[in-house]
């Protein structure tokens, strides 16, 4: 699938986050969902533009507070998994 077009996608997770994030009652029921949708991205992604997909989901889940730091796109391992499901830098 072209960039573009993922970008489009990625686009809309974002926009939505927030407030999916506000919704849910509870992280283990906000990860599981999250990872699909995400993953669902990154399947179809070209090898070449994976790390730019993985660098805005790193930079999306930082800006809600779900994960602590950004890391640039050249310091992220292709095999990387940054959905993790420690939320303790959560601060809600």
């Amino acid at each position: 699938m072209k960039r573009e077009d993922l970008d489009i996608k990625m686009d809309h997770l974002e926009a939505m986050l927030s407030p999916w994030l506000s919704r849910s009652r509870h992280d283990l029921q906000f990860w599981p969902q999250f990872n699909v949708l995400a993953e669902e991205i990154l399947s179809v992604a070209d090898t070449t533009d994976r790390l730019h997909f993985l660098y805005r989901i790193h930079v999306m889940l930082a800006a809600q507070g779900l994960i602590v730091s950004v890391v640039q796109p050249t310091e992220l391992d292709d095999d990387v998994q940054i959905f993790a499901n420690d939320t303790s830098a959560r601060n809600d």
